[in-house]
């Protein structure tokens, strides 16, 4: 199993446009930052291979070839911004690839805006030509509940990006269970036959009702001042936000925090030796799973909480050193994975303020910045279970 982070970067990416700060014009690869997005492969307990997405980033075509993913079985969508869904036309390849479609799993305000943005894959029989488009099947997801997916347990979890309600998810193997406490339980009855047509769904009809209406997609400024901003209706529509939890935080610009538990002093990184080739994968014999992958947060719900225990991975945003109003800064990254506790934590979904050797010689080896490539690899596969929720039934 692989988890390939293959986008650490923020909605501008790094090296921002027209800028040459220190970052921006760094030599060391790991600072080159497309927009944030990860990818799961693994092998089924049928033996085939999966590949799942976290989001469509608008470089997934560059990703995808950087990284050689030859499939996509799956994409889990956090939310409806740009950076994270202006990547779903190039999924049409796969399609091709595959002789199938591809699902799509988010909540009905994200799906609802792929509808807009992409009517010539929603609606394709309006289109002029009969064009080569995207093949896909929505699929509504809820916080709190989760699903099965070619063996794996996928439960989406509600955060905060500002004032809008999102998804993370927490990701593990799935267990087996008698027939009985899956038919009780309250897991998404997400079915799928041979042929791809959904048995049973208490959704059923999603991939053509119509769904709530949408928010209208936005791009926030990565360097917004700290002050809270403005709301008109650039999320009408969206869920209204629960309360949560959130990190206080005082760090002054650009000044990496210090970390109890750090070590004291770091040796220098030589950055000229650092290419985008010897950056080599973090093969581990430890178990990568559970995992919880969790960008664009700026709060926590206390419901949510429960569910970041007992994680081996924590993978959090981390946007600068200063405050901002919808992202966790450093600091408040670092709360977190304290609080959390899990075996390792990445941060992800940085600006040009954070320097990863500078940055990483502050915190302790539990935490550290994950870099666009950073492939974690677990040598194991899908436990030999029953697929409970038929989605391996595809070839």
């Amino acid at each position: 199993m692989r988890f390939t982070f293959l986008g650490t970067g923020t909605s501008s990416g790094v090296p921002v446009i027209a800028c040459d700060c220190a970052v921006c014009t760094s030599t060391d690869p790991r600072d080159n930052r497309l927009r944030c997005g990860a990818a799961l492969e693994f092998t089924d307990p049928r033996g085939r291979p999966r590949t799942v997405l976290i989001d469509a980033t608008p470089d997934l075509r560059q990703q995808a070839l950087r990284h050689k993913l030859a499939r996509c079985d799956a994409i889990l969508f956090t939310h409806n911004h740009v950076d994270h869904t202006f990547g779903l036309d190039e999924v049409r390849r796969f399609n091709a690839v595959q002789h199938s479609p591809i699902d799509i799993f988010g909540e009905p305000h994200t799906l609802e805006h792929l509808r807009r943005v992409y009517g010539h894959i929603f609606d394709a029989a309006r289109n002029v030509n009969d064009s080569f488009v995207a093949s896909v099947i929505p699929r509504v997801i809820e916080p709190g509940v989760p699903l099965e997916l070619y063996g794996l347990k996928i439960t989406p979890l509600r955060f905060l990006h500002g004032k809008l309600p999102i998804l993370g998810f927490r990701i593990e193997w799935a267990q087996e269970k008698p027939a009985a406490a899956q038919a009780d339980e309250g897991a998404q009855d997400t079915r799928l036959g041979e042929a791809g047509h959904l048995e049973s769904h208490r959704h059923a009809g999603i991939a053509t009702n119509p769904l709530p209406p949408a928010s209208t997609a936005h791009w926030w400024n990565d360097d917004a001042p700290e002050q809270p901003t403005r709301t008109n209706d650039e999320h009408a529509g969206s869920p209204a936000a629960p309360r949560a939890s959130t990190v206080p935080d005082n760090t002054p610009a650009r000044t990496p925090p210090t970390v109890s538990g750090a070590p004291a002093s770091t040796p220098p990184i030589d950055t000229d030796a650092l290419t985008p080739e010897s950056l080599k994968p973090a093969h581990t014999d430890a178990p990568v799973l559970p995992l919880a992958y969790c960008t664009d947060v700026s709060a926590i719900p206390p419901e949510t909480w429960q569910h970041l225990d007992d994680l081996n991975v924590l993978a959090i945003d981390a946007l600068r050193y200063r405050r901002h109003p919808t992202h966790f800064c450093f600091n408040q990254a670092i709360e977190v994975a304290q609080r959390v506790r899990p075996r390792q934590t990445y941060f992800i979904h940085m600006t040009h303020d954070i320097a990863h050797a500078d940055a990483e010689q502050s915190l302790p080896d539990e935490i550290r910045l994950a870099y666009d490539g950073l492939v974690l690899t677990e040598r194991t596969s899908a436990p030999d279970v029953p697929l409970t929720s038929g989605f391996g039934e595809r070839p």
